[in-house]
Formats: structure tokens, C-alpha cells, sequence
């Protein structure tokens, strides 16, 4: 569950409850080798995004009272890093192409929301969204793309190229409908073309045979 791509592509992060609960697992996508577990503490676990050094793996955490988010450097040996410890929710955690952002989905304003904060040190956050959940950037960090409750994309632009984060104007892309509790689309490296889970719709079987009852069969069984 929760897949998370290394920024060389050559690994995959993603979350397994094969030892009772959901943690943090890891696998070359080659195919050599062991699955690996990179991470095991109380709550479930599940990754979200790599630093584009490759240095953290940013993942949430739901301890059964709140989700929260870590940074934790694979290269070292410290523990992970909180990321907005608040007592409300923190999910989706996605880091910005060069590194210097986050983008997550916070419940804290009464409704899901999408915030930035620099990375990872923490600090100010801005509000990008009025309503939205699942974020992604763009591969040029020039836009946030997210969901809204209804399941419209929608694209914001931003700049995080100074030490202030500039927050543009608000685009809606196309209706998605009803999704699931995970990501349902992500987009290309040049953030035109978009790919996505859409529910099949229901439509009516053609040439269906019709159904019959019998009632009071057993008595007809009696007959000689």
C-alpha cells in the first residue's frame, strides 16, 4: 500500500502489513534481492515521497489518535524528524523538486487542506488550497496539483524560488469524480498530460435471461 519512487528510480518504498502492521518496506524494482524493511515503530506507516537527493524518506504515520509526518534520513542513523507535530492531522507529505519545500495535507482549519512548509526544518506555512486533499508537484515545482472533496483536479501555481513561498492563481483542470483513499492520478514529467483511476461506470447488461421463481416446488416433486 503507498508506493513511493527513489529519485534515481531505481527503488521503490512502499508499505506491507505482513508483520502484523503497515511499515515501511523497500525493493529494487530489478527484482534482485530481498525485500527490506527500512523502519519499524509503533502506529502504521506509510511512505509518501524521497528528498531529491535521496537522503530522507518522508512517510505518516497513524499512531490511532492522529496522523502524523517524519523525515527519516536513510543515510544516517538518527531518528526520523517530525514534520509539524500538531495534535490534529498531517498527511501526504510530498517534498518539492529541489528539495527546499513541503506540501501535505493538514485537517487542522475544520476541513482537509493543502500547506507548504520549508523543508525540513519547518517553520511558516502557506495555504494553498480552499479545500483539497492528495497533493503532487509539478516536476519544475512550479505548480501544486491536488483534489478537492468532489474529486476536481486542480492546479495552483506557486514559486519557492526565494526564501518566501509565492502562492499564484488557482486553476481547475477536470472532474474525477468519487476516489478512493489513496492517490488516483499523477502527472508527466512536463505536466501536461495526467494519468488516472476513474470508476467504471455501471451499465446495463444487454440479452440478460430472465429469472424464474417456483414457488411450492416440493409438493410438484410429490406428484407421480
Amino acid at each position: 500500500y503507498f508506493v513511493a519512487w527513489s529519485p534515481d528510480g531505481e527503488r521503490i518504498a512502499f508499505s506491507s502489513n505482513r508483520s502484523g502492521s503497515f511499515q515501511l518496506y523497500s525493493k529494487s524494482i530489478t527484482g534482485g534481492g530481498e525485500e527490506q524493511l527500512l523502519r519499524e515503530q509503533e502506529g502504521t506507516s506509510y511512505p509518501s515521497s524521497w528528498s531529491p537527493d535521496g537522503r530522507y524518506l518522508v512517510y505518516q504515520v497513524n499512531n490511532g489518535k492522529s496522523e502524523d509526518m517524519f523525515a527519516w534520513d536513510v543515510q544516517g542513523e538518527g531518528e526520523p524528524i517530525p514534520l509539524q507535530p500538531t495534535k490534529f492531522n498531517d498527511t501526504v507529505p510530498m517534498v518539492s523538486p529541489d528539495g527546499r519545500w513541503l506540501a501535505w495535507a493538514g485537517d487542522d482549519s475544520g476541513q482537509w487542506e493543502i500547506y507548504v512548509t520549508p523543508f525540513p526544518g519547518g517553520g511558516r506555512k502557506w495555504q494553498i488550497s480552499d479545500g483539497g486533499d492528495w497533493p503532487r508537484w509539478s516536476r519544475d515545482g512550479s505548480e501544486i496539483f491536488y483534489l478537492t472533496a468532489a474529486g476536481t483536479l486542480m492546479a495552483t501555481q506557486v514559486d519557492g524560488s526565494d526564501d518566501t513561498f509565492q502562492v499564484g492563481a488557482t486553476e481547475t483542470l477536470f472532474e474525477l469524480g468519487p476516489f478512493n483513499d489513496g492517490f488516483d492520478y499523477d502527472v508527466t514529467a512536463d505536466g501536461q498530460r495526467f494519468l488516472v483511476v476513474k470508476q467504471a461506470e455501471q451499465k446495463e447488461q444487454q440479452n440478460q435471461q430472465p429469472m424464474a421463481l417456483v414457488l411450492n416446488w416440493q409438493n410438484d416433486l410429490r406428484r407421480p
